[in-house]
């Protein structure tokens, strides 16, 4: 099995830019990458500094150009499919059946869309479908914008948010929405919260509008797993 200091599971920004400072240091890298990334779709790269407006693919071709200046840092064009501990160190598999021994693991796989069952999703993704308002939202500012996301106070926040980048003139469609997720909301809730918490503050009224009726089983878990009441940030479940 061969030996390297990193191996990097990702290939885009986070990815490269951890292998170029790695190979600067003249540390022996593998950077696995399976060619799967989240802006596949995305037409542009936005919000990146010198690089706004680039198209995702140029951005990892220049991303390559400059690792291939590093000898000790190799790109593998392969999917990892199992990581197991060494002893002190990590063992990797590639699905090609490498095998690469490394002494530290960085986890650069970013994240997921999920998309909504909806007809036509999949379809409109990167294009009239966009997961990140801060990505895209300059580009489709003062067009009507529809909001699809959770039906509870998450979304009424994140449409309230969306109204930044509206007409002026759309405000009153947007506040109407949020009035109508909280109308929709208040019937489900106890008309009380706690939005801060003081320590030492252990008043029942605060317990039941923190905890509700998950107090019970959340002071069981914690006398489980915590009871020397190591995590004790506020507010704090204490142990039994």
């Amino acid at each position: 099995m061969e030996r390297v200091e990193t191996v990097i599971i990702g290939g885009g920004p986070a990815g490269s830019s951890a292998a170029l400072v790695l190979g600067r240091c003249r540390r022996r890298v593998v950077v696995f990458d399976d060619g799967r990334y989240r802006n596949a779709r995305a037409r542009q790269v936005r919000g990146f500094v010198t690089r706004d407006g680039t198209p995702p693919d140029e951005l990892r071709e220049l991303a390559r150009a400059e690792l291939v200046r590093y000898p000790s840092v190799e790109l593998d064009r392969d999917a990892v499919l199992r990581v197991a501990r060494h002893e002190d160190r990590f063992a990797v598999t590639s699905a090609s059946g490498r095998e690469v021994l490394a002494d530290t693991l960085l986890l650069a796989t970013g994240t997921t869309d999920t998309l909504p069952d909806v007809a036509g999703a999949s379809a409109l993704h990167g294009d009239r479908l966009l997961p990140c308002a801060y990505c895209d939202g300059w580009e489709l500012r003062d067009q009507p914008l529809a909001v699809y996301t959770h039906a509870d106070e998450r979304g009424a926040r994140f449409a309230n948010a969306i109204a930044q980048w509206t007409d002026p003139a759309q405000s009153d469609l947007s506040i109407g929405w949020v009035r109508h997720v909280w109308a929709r909301i208040e019937p489900h809730t106890s008309g009380s919260a706690y939005i801060n918490h003081i320590a030492g503050d252990d008043r029942p009224e605060k317990i039941r509008a923190s905890y509700g009726s998950n107090y019970q089983r959340l002071v069981a878990l914690k006398q489980a797993y915590d009871p020397a009441n190591l995590f004790c940030l506020n507010p704090n479940i204490r142990p039994a």
